[in-house]
């Protein structure tokens, strides 16, 4: 669905529908494929505040160990959902085209996490591309829930959305 712009797509599923994906694979001729790449939740919404122009500035400062940003978290919190609502109607309209790919597997496993890809897009990855790929992996996944403050509320506000999607039933806020 994108390299790290997957929201367009996400987006145009959820308002447009699936009309948009049809006509490329018309026009096209090829059929296309979702990768869809799940990180906890909360990792993803942290960053995306963490990202966010007025936050940066303040994670430049190493006296700050935590960002106290509530309204800013609760519009990600609220973007997220709809990116995820995006990505449910893609799993939903294209369960043969769709994978989920779960990043911490990415770190963990590389090879095995490489070849399931490989498998589903139906090209042939020779033994030495999967190992010199996995090499490469950084073996540090980024957590970044805990760089940031939580209300209890906003933490039960993304149980609720995560209840809604059944590529998120791995995961929790206290997850390494």
């Amino acid at each position: 669905m994108g390299d790290k712009t997957a929201w367009d797509t996400a987006v145009m599923l959820r308002q447009k529908g699936t009309d948009a994906i049809y006509e490329m694979e018309r026009k096209l001729g090829v059929k296309v494929k979702f990768l869809h790449v799940v990180r906890n939740p909360f990792d993803n919404i942290a960053t995306f505040v963490l990202r966010h122009r007025e936050i940066q500035a303040r994670t430049a400062d190493p006296d700050i160990k935590q960002i106290n940003a509530s309204d800013i978290l609760d519009t990600k919190i609220q973007l997220y959902n709809n990116w995820a609502e995006g990505s449910y109607v893609a799993q939903q309209s294209f369960p043969q085209d769709f994978i989920n790919v779960v990043s911490m597997d990415v770190v963990k496993k590389p090879a095995e996490t490489l070849r399931k890809i490989c498998d589903f897009l139906a090209i042939t990855c020779s033994e030495k591309y999967i190992q010199d790929c996995a090499a490469i992996v950084d073996p540090v996944p980024s957590v970044t829930r805990h760089r940031i403050v939580w209300t209890d509320e906003q933490i039960n506000r993304v149980y609720t959305m995560m209840k809604k999607f059944p590529f998120f039933e791995r995961f929790t806020f206290e997850d390494e």
